[in-house]
């Protein structure tokens, strides 16, 4: 997804706004979540307070001890090669990372696409040469050419974990392909920011200097006012991040702080439970209105709060225009935001971002008001 992608999504959002004078539009795609999830999220949530202060607080302010405990429940193990950075959000650890890769030398990266737009603005704003790899669909799977990778020298590789806007788990031959890149010292950095705590393929990967990792562990929860966001990394890059994130991100916020020490608390594992079995209790209604529709295809290895759904049979190009969101909000008071907005471009499948976070009965019934509206009355 490009900058310019943005203002698709503006064209969207006033079809909506427009159409809400009269009904409710329902946005499949939506990066929020409903209220229903919201009530019952808020139910089980026990915000960490701290000791109000006037005080700066950076990262390197936050104790050690902390900061170990952090990259444990990320890691999963002790690590005592690795150590983590704090930021407001994950945007502002693209930026330090890509700032990093360049200071480093890196002067020519691939990005494995999908991935969140800000990495190719970011690349384009510091001077970063880059190339994309979109990552295709074989037998229902995403795979990699690795010829392709090997092939050519980059400085560095960026990837999303899992892939982005579709909850897909990173394949084993994936995983071999950055342990081999690593092995080759090549930077790989693992945006891993959407990824369900437990979940994180920094599990399954070989650790070493070249693996640099991104987190954001709210942000699967949808707890988006009160995050934070780390950069986990090999301790011999830790000094230099740190005095980067002074300059590009400043200090950390109240809120920040709180969401660092919830994320340590119990109280954040019941969170991050009840926020799964929310996403796979809609997950599973999903699949069995899909199942019914012979065109329509989904992922089953998903882990998270997002799922894709594949569509054949369809006029991509058609689907994918404004007019089909016009057509399609004045007629079922649904939207979704197309594909090719998330960089998941694939030839044959038309393809759009689900929300689990969603009520479920608004879910269900708008999605099959789309899949009806595209299948049955040939829009």
């Amino acid at each position: 997804m490009f900058i310019d992608h943005i203002f698709f999504m503006d064209e969207i959002l006033k079809l909506e706004k427009e159409a809400n004078k009269y009904a409710k539009t329902v946005n499949l795609s939506t990066w929020n979540s409903s209220k229903e999830y919201e009530n019952e999220i808020f139910k089980r949530l026990t915000p960490f307070n701290l000791v109000n202060s006037t005080k700066y607080t950076y990262s390197y302010d936050i104790p050690l001890e902390t900061r170990n405990r952090c990259v444990k429940k990320i890691i999963g193990t002790n690590n005592e090669d690795e150590m983590c950075l704090f930021l407001g959000n994950a945007t502002l650890a693209i930026l330090n990372i890509l700032n990093f890769l360049k200071q480093y030398g890196c002067n020519h990266i691939l990005i494995i696409g999908p991935s969140y737009f800000s990495v190719f603005e970011v690349c384009k704003t510091l001077g970063i040469s880059y190339e994309v790899y979109t990552l295709t669909r074989v037998n229902n799977s995403y795979v990699i050419n690795s010829k392709s990778i090997y092939s050519k020298q980059f400085d560095a590789v960026f990837i999303t974990s899992p892939i982005y806007s579709t909850s897909v788990p990173l394949s084993d031959d994936i995983i071999d392909i950055i342990n081999t890149l690593t092995n080759r010292k090549t930077f790989v950095v693992l945006d891993e920011s959407i990824c369900i705590n437990g979940y994180e393929t920094i599990r399954s990967v070989n650790i070493n200097p070249y693996l640099i990792g991104i987190y954001s562990p709210h942000k699967s929860l949808f707890c988006n006012n009160n995050k934070f966001s780390m950069i986990i990394c090999n301790k011999k890059h830790d000094d230099f991040l740190e005095q980067w994130i002074d300059v590009l991100n400043g200090s950390l916020s109240y809120s920040n702080q709180q969401a660092i020490y919830h994320f340590l608390s119990d109280n954040y594992n019941v969170c991050n439970s009840f926020a799964l079995e929310y996403f796979n209790n809609n997950k599973e209604h999903i699949i069995s209105l899909i199942d019914s529709y012979d065109n329509c295809y989904y992922d089953k290895s998903i882990i998270g709060p997002y799922m894709t759904i594949y569509l054949t049979s369809v006029n991509i190009k058609k689907v994918y225009s404004i007019d089909f969101q016009r057509i399609l909000i004045k007629h079922t008071g649904t939207s979704f935001y197309p594909g090719m907005l998330n960089g998941l471009l694939l030839d044959n499948f038309a393809n759009f971002r689900i929300n689990l976070s969603l009520a479920t009965k608004d879910l269900i019934y708008h999605l099959k008001q789309v899949l009806d509206f595209i299948y049955l009355d040939q829009y």
